[in-house]
């Protein structure tokens, strides 16, 4: 077991068992406490197996408790409350709040390195999705500009309903005249206007992450210059409320470029023949001609080409 030198000679790594903890040079137990004066605590543990308390008047089991040191250089192991109870609460709220400091600013610092350390593998796979992958950055584009061209503005209304969660495919058409007939008479005080349209759940667009996923914003500005600025300081050199505060701000790095394939993904998704059927009903009527236009454009070479990843 290595003492955390960046941090302090009283901070050490948490012992995972009574076994590793009691084998230390220094450990002692049972020990008596009133020939001794506690120096620090070393350490919190938690075992899955219960182990004694290390002080004579106590040789409680426990799962939790402290590793400690005293003036004397002995090591011993104590329970969650033997500290305050055998010791007095002043002195070992002191120590512990000590420790706790020395272990929360270690805990810090490690994550910051681990961080910096994982900076080189990011930056590869962002730099991929964004410049050479088949199903990347590049890919979203040219498949945003295609379906662009085929419905126009027709792209906005598909965010909206991304955003809305409304992706139901309605197919209208007007009854005959025994429908409306028979309807009329099942509902007194409907007008065969009002009786003449009707509407049938024909299926459900292919959700789009595609479509909100904004690459550069996301890879680029919101994770990888961050990253790359954050990698090249020491650690160290910041406090820990700000330290704490740069890394909460990379909490969600991993999330962000999976999100970021599955947006391809999604896209793949939607280029389907058979989601692209439902999108050309889900066009409203007055835009019949882009409708025809999308159906005519299903199986072309460029569809083709798009569903390969070409761009």
């Amino acid at each position: 077991m290595q003492l955390i030198t960046d941090s302090s000679p009283t901070l050490i790594d948490r012992p995972q068992t009574f076994e590793e903890m009691s084998a230390r040079e220094g450990f002692q137990a049972p020990i008596d406490h009133t020939e001794h004066v506690l120096k620090a605590v070393l350490s919190e543990y938690h075992f899955q197996r219960q182990a004694l308390c290390g002080l004579k008047a106590c040789r409680t089991p426990h799962n939790h408790g402290f590793l400690v040191i005293t003036e004397s250089g002995i090591e011993t192991n104590i329970g969650q409350y033997c500290g305050r109870t055998h010791f007095g609460e002043e002195i070992f709220h002191t120590l512990q709040a000590d420790h706790q400091r020395l272990r929360e600013r270690a805990d810090l610092t490690k994550r910051a390195r681990d961080l910096q350390a994982s900076a080189p593998s990011i930056e590869a796979r962002i730099n991929a999705f964004m410049n050479t992958n088949k199903f990347g950055a590049m890919w979203l584009t040219k498949v945003r500009a295609e379906l662009y061209a085929l419905i126009g503005s027709s792209l906005e209304s598909l965010e909206v309903a991304q955003q809305r969660g409304e992706l139901t495919v309605k197919e209208y058409r007007q009854r005959t005249e025994e429908e409306i007939e028979n309807l009329m008479a099942a509902n007194k005080g409907l007008t065969r206007a009002m009786a003449r349209d009707a509407t049938a759940v024909v299926g459900t667009l292919e959700p789009m992450p595609w479509i909100m996923f904004d690459c550069r914003g996301r890879l680029i500005t919101g994770l990888l210059r961050p990253l790359l600025a954050f990698a090249v300081q020491d650690p160290n050199q910041i406090a820990s409320p700000k330290l704490k505060d740069v890394l909460k701000s990379f909490d969600g790095h991993a999330r962000t470029l999976d999100e970021a394939d599955a947006a391809a993904a999604s896209a793949l998704r939607f280029l389907s023949e058979e989601n692209l059927r439902l999108l050309a009903l889900w066009l409203p009527p007055h835009l019949k001609a882009k409708a025809d236009l999308l159906r005519d454009w299903i199986g072309s070479e460029k569809h083709a080409n798009l569903l390969n990843g070409a761009i």
